[in-house]
Formats: C-alpha cells, structure tokens, sequence
C-alpha cells in the first residue's frame, strides 16, 4: 500500500507541475511576443586625452536578451512546484486512506469469515468507510447467527419424531424389517445431533488455554485403546498450544477414529518445529479418491466406493475438524500415501 500512495502521490505532482509548466511557457511566449523593450545605454565620464580639453560623457548601447521580469517568472515556477508537491501528498493520502482501511479490515478477517467491528475515528472518505464496513460486519454477523439457530433448531425438532419413530420401529413383529428400520432412524439422529454439534463448533467460546498437546494425545490414544482402537505413537515431542482443550480433544478424536475405522492401522506423531506444532496421523486404508479428496471437508461428504464400510456416519466429522482446528488458528491437510492409506496433518501454532 506504501508502494500504491507513492506512485499516486508522484503522478499527481508530475501533473501539477506539468500544467505548471505549460503555464508559464504559455506566459513568457505571450510576452516575448507583446514586450517592445527601450534601447538600453551605458554612460561613462570620460576623461579628455588633450590637454586642457573638458571631460565628456561617453554612450555605449548595451545588448541583453535578459529580462527582470523573468525572475518573477521563475520564483512562480519554484512556488508552484512546492505547491504542486504539498497538494500531491495530500491527495494521495486521501484516495490510499480507504483503501487502508479496507487493507486492515481484509486482514483481520476471523476464521468465521466475519470483519470484526473497527473503531470510528478520522475524517472524511476514511470515517465513511470504517462506518460501512461496521455495518456490512453486523449484517454478515446476524445473518451468521440467524443460520447457526436455524440449524439447531431444526436439529433439535427432529429428535422428537424421530424417537417415535424408533419406539414404533422396535415393536415390528419382522426382525429384519426392524433392524433396518432402527438403523436408518438410528443414522438419521446421527445426522441431526452431529449437525447440532457443528453449529456449536462455529459459535463456540472464544476462551483460550494452554493445552500440553502432547499429553493430550496419549490421553487421547489410551482412551481409543480402551474401546478397542489400537493408535500407535511413532513420535512424541513436548509441545504446547493454545486453545480449548475439549474442543482440540474432539478434533484429534474425530481423525484418530476416522484412521482407525477406515485405515484397518493407525499411527500418530506430535513433532515440535520451530514455532508450529505438527500432528501427523497415518493408516493403510484405501485412502480417498483423488478427484473428490478435496471436497473431504464439504459437509455429509462420503467417499465412495473407496472408504465404504459398514460404518454410520453423517458425513460431518471432518467437517467438524476443519472448523475447530481454522478457528484455533491452524490448518489441516489430507493426503493419499502410496501404495495405501491416507495421511492427515494438522498443524498448530505453538502458544
């Protein structure tokens, strides 16, 4: 942006001082061509040669093609490129500012997508435009809210029905008929309750804590062990991050069971560097088909044929992931490893 307000600031003083110019050459030609200068002289006493003859003035006509009045011209000229330049730095401060304000608001742009509210101060174009963007950030924000209630509560409307549902399901006489029948119902109440718990992630609290990342993810893998999911540790470092516990907790779960239940094996890794800290998790399954691998975090997407089990799911597990982890300030990638299974890294910065 400095780059932007020195080439806007150079090009209007270069206009200036080109019309400038043009002025005053306009100026000395009009009066090059009007002025009828007088002869000038120069007169000299001068003393006679002969001897008792008197002194006489001598008159000598003098030739000079320099003009008083062009000293005016030029102190105009110098006058009018230090105004040109004053007036350049003022205009470009005042077409850049907005574009500035506009700069910082892109910037601070939170995980949720929401500009956060800036404060009202300066004047001019760059008061109209903080005033703008405070306003486009409380409709974005309502129209947010209104979405996350919306879906919660359509969400919690569904358990009724569908606990009916599944009363009258378990009193059919056919047991095929109602197993089938309470494991759809069952996987329809998956959705609504893992829908519910993704609006929870995006308007969830802000609060923060310094989390031993690396002893979470033991507790995280001996709790997996005890439900009968084997997660092998290949690397440990020491490694803290700042966050909410239960929610990192969550999303380190969610992709522990995604391994284990799709990967047949599953191992993880905790690497401290520098300042970010590197959690990798690999297993042997089939992975995720290249061509729809990066719509994995789209929610209720289900890769298929290739990591198709028998397994229920709603499809918003990575989905959750994804939201939990960008709006603690880090990133998850996936990646197919060769010749099977899928590597998922996450990456945190270090508190």
């Amino acid at each position: 942006m400095k780059g932007f307000r020195t080439q806007v600031t150079l090009l209007l003083m270069t206009a200036l001082i080109l019309i400038s110019v043009l002025s005053i050459l306009a100026t000395i030609v009009v009066y090059k061509g009007s002025a009828n200068p007088e002869p000038r002289y120069v007169y000299r006493l001068q003393e006679p040669k002969e001897d008792g003859a008197k002194p006489f003035v001598s008159v000598t006509p003098v030739q000079s093609d320099w003009e008083p009045d062009l000293i005016i011209l030029i102190l105009y000229a110098g006058l009018i490129a230090a105004s040109s330049a004053v007036v350049s730095i003022i205009a470009g401060n005042m077409v850049v500012r907005p574009l500035e304000t506009l700069q910082k608001a892109i910037e601070s742009v939170d995980p949720q997508a929401i500009i956060p509210q800036m404060a009202e101060r300066g004047d001019g174009a760059a008061l109209i435009t903080v005033r703008l963007l405070n306003t486009l950030s409380d409709t974005l924000r309502n129209a947010m809210d209104s979405r996350m209630r919306l879906v919660a509560a359509a969400g919690h409307d569904l358990r009724t029905p569908l606990t009916r549902m599944r009363l009258r399901a378990e009193m059919l006489e056919d047991e095929a008929q109602r197993n089938k029948w309470i494991d759809d119902v069952d996987e329809m109440m998956h959705i609504a309750d893992s829908a519910i718990s993704l609006v929870k992630e995006e308007v969830g609290s802000k609060e923060r804590t310094t989390i031993r990342f690396d002893e979470l993810i033991e507790d995280i893998v001996a709790e997996l062990d005890m439900i009968g999911h084997h997660v092998q540790i290949d690397r440990l470092d020491r490694a803290e991050i700042a966050g909410g516990p239960l929610a990192i907790k969550r999303a380190i779960s969610n992709l522990l069971v995604n391994a284990c239940t799709h990967g047949e094996k599953a191992s993880v890794s905790v690497i401290a560097d520098n300042d970010q800290v590197i959690c990798g998790i690999r297993d042997e399954g089939p992975g995720i088909p290249e061509d729809v691998i990066h719509n994995a975090f789209e929610p209720f997407f289900r890769a298929d044929p290739a990591r198709r089990k028998s397994v229920s799911g709603a499809g918003l597990g990575l989905a959750i992931v994804k939201e939990i982890v960008t709006r603690h300030g880090g990133t998850i990638t996936l990646a197919n490893r060769r010749p099977n299974g899928l590597y998922q890294e996450v990456i945190f910065p270090k508190a």
